[in-house]
């Protein structure tokens, strides 16, 4: 009997656990569906759940779910799961998911997740990411591992530099740029000798940014000699934008090269290192230039120096090209630039046959206080038909404000038969009269 009694005592212990296992089975089994239910609602709930009891046994399967191809619209609410997780709990799942998905999207929240920690764990992954195909992958992880300067990540740089392959090349030079270590000045400047353009132009790069000084002679010889205008040009410009050592000597010698590009950004370099005393070599420059846009930047440079370097080339412009643009262009800089030594190619520019040109020689005539200036914008006023060109001269004399101008101009408003210039004679003649009488 009291056998019995524990036999049916036992089966009803068995009974209650068995239901209570098989109730949180359910639950688990219910919040999980929840979870790839894509009903928000639903998903809130199941991510509430883990919130709470945190089954270790959906870590599996939220990991599987974000290593498949084919499963892309349950990613974000799996994301979310994982993310209710203690990051040292998911961290082997972010591991595998990373070296696993297919999709850039979730690499780089895995990459984003795994940065965030402080595990040296995360390295060797992280490192894998350096020959991704996606360069915001790349990054991300270049600039993840910055925090370790794990020796095992500059091993994995230079093998991938010893690729055969050209890109992984590129790929390690991108890290160096970030990952820099002074053991590997020799590697980048041996880089600087690849004949692979691209090589050459990363190392370039790299070499600015982190031994920039230490390079400068290197630089040098790149900017006057390499075979890729491309790089020549990186080069100026690196030579334009650093303060270290003396470029000028390049910068004579490339300004006048045959390659355009190069004479482009040389000009520049100069402009941005402010060497004045290249006044006469652009001026000579302007001269022989066939490039449009680099007369333009030609004319801009003198301009910020205030120096007309001679006036061989703005003369030449002004008064020989072809193109009106170029030709006002030239008559403006030489207004800006207000040395007396130009004006007297602005008073023969006057013959212009454009209205354009000659309207913009007129304005320049403003900054010189000159009797020659003051004679020749009353020609204007009396012999040219252009409304337009007229009223800069007038403008241009109201502005110099010489006494001995009021009476030709009076004279000029009596005779005057259009109404509009006639007006505008009017005008300047009262004011004259109320600042000098």
């Amino acid at each position: 009997m009291i056998k019995r009694i524990i036999i049916t005592i036992l089966s009803l212990m068995a009974l209650c656990s068995y239901d209570r296992v098989f109730s949180e089975t359910s639950q688990e089994d219910s919040a999980f569906d929840n979870i790839i239910s894509g009903d928000s609602k639903r998903v809130a709930k199941g991510l509430d759940f883990i919130s709470a009891n945190r089954p270790a046994n959906f870590i599996p399967k939220l990991r599987e779910i974000l290593s498949a191809k084919d499963k892309k619209g349950l990613h974000k609410a799996a994301k979310e799961a994982l993310g209710k997780y203690p990051a040292s709990l998911t961290l082997d799942a972010w591991i595998s998911i990373l070296n696993d998905t297919p999709s850039f999207l979730v690499k780089k929240d895995a990459i984003a997740f795994l940065a965030g920690q402080g595990s040296r764990e995360i390295v060797p992954p992280l490192m894998e990411q350096i020959k991704s195909p996606f360069h915001t992958l790349r990054n991300a992880a270049i600039l993840s591992l910055k925090k370790f300067r794990d020796d095992r990540v500059y091993a994995y740089i230079l093998n991938l530099a010893a690729s055969e392959d050209p890109v992984y090349k590129v790929y390690s030079l991108e890290a160096i740029y970030h990952l820099y270590d002074s053991r590997l000045y020799n590697f980048l400047i041996d880089q600087l000798k690849d004949d692979n353009k691209s090589i050459r132009y990363y190392a370039l790069l790299c070499l600015e940014k982190n031994e920039f000084a230490k390079s400068i002679n290197h630089i040098h010889r790149l900017a006057l000699n390499d075979k890729s205008t491309e790089v020549r040009v990186k080069a100026i410009e690196i030579l334009g934008s650093g303060k270290a050592g003396n470029p000028l000597p390049v910068f004579l010698q490339c300004v006048a090269d045959e390659q355009r590009d190069i004479r482009f950004a040389t000009v520049r370099a100069i402009q941005k290192k402010k060497y004045s005393t290249t006044s006469n070599l652009l001026s000579n420059q302007l001269f022989r230039e066939t490039e449009e846009d680099i007369k333009v930047l030609l004319m801009d440079t003198l301009i910020d120096f205030k120096d007309g370097g001679g006036y061989k080339g703005l003369s030449n412009v002004l008064l020989k090209d072809s193109n009106p643009a170029l030709r006002t262009q030239a008559a403006y800089s030489i207004g800006a630039i207000k040395n007396l030594q130009g004006l007297p190619y602005l008073i023969s520019a006057l013959k212009d046959g454009d209205p354009r040109v000659k309207a913009e020689v007129c304005g320049s005539l403003r900054y010189f206080k000159e009797n020659r200036v003051l004679q020749s914008l009353m020609e204007v006023i009396h012999d040219d038909t252009d409304l337009y060109v007229r009223t800069a001269a007038l403008y241009s004399l109201k502005t110099i404000k010489m006494r001995n101008s009021l009476l030709p101009l009076f004279n000029a408003f009596t005779e005057e038969k259009d109404g509009i210039f006639r007006e505008l004679l009017r005008l300047t003649v009262a004011e004259m009269i109320t600042q000098f009488i």
